[in-house]
């Protein structure tokens, strides 16, 4: 998934099938550590109107997958 930030920054968050652990790279393709990618997933949960969980995003990735290439993740 990518996700463009008010100030244009561009971030990338990936998951492996069949894997619970979202990846998210910032500006310049460089991976966010662990922490700053959960309080990263965080924020974008809040913004979309989900809980303060990035575990509401992980889900919410899995679906539109799901929706979009009607396979099972």
């Amino acid at each position: 998934m990518e996700v463009i930030t008010h100030s244009r920054d561009e971030y990338v968050v990936r998951m492996n099938r069949g894997s619970w652990d979202a990846r998210v790279y910032g500006p310049g393709n460089g991976p966010l550590s662990a922490r700053m990618a959960d309080a990263f997933l965080t924020d974008v949960s809040e913004a979309c109107g989900g809980k303060t969980d990035p575990e509401d995003l992980k889900y919410a990735l899995l679906y539109s997958i799901e929706a979009g290439t009607g396979e099972k993740w």
